[in-house]
């Protein structure tokens, strides 16, 4: 996931928060985690989407910001050139 800021071209903003910090403790209170999760705010500060501990799925997330925010950055750039798998 710490790639997807360079993947949607600016459009997603990431912070990672440790959870042996306070702020990461507080996190993890905040949202029912046991151990991680991830939670997406909308650029309202609405929160749309949270998984917690061992259900985060980085595919699932990606699919979910597609959705979200559209196609990320590296796809836009190759649109109208050949696929390189088949040519």
């Amino acid at each position: 996931m710490s790639g997807f800021e360079k993947d949607f071209g600016g459009r997603v903003r990431l912070k990672f928060v440790e959870n042996d910090t306070p702020e990461g403790r507080a996190a993890a209170t905040r949202y029912g985690f046991s151990s991680h999760g991830i939670v997406i705010f909308d650029p309202a500060g609405r929160l749309v989407f949270l998984k917690k501990d061992h259900l985060v799925n980085a595919d699932e997330v990606h699919r979910f910001l597609v959705a979200a925010v559209g196609t990320p950055a590296h796809a836009l750039s190759r649109v109208g050139q050949p696929d390189p798998v088949s040519g």
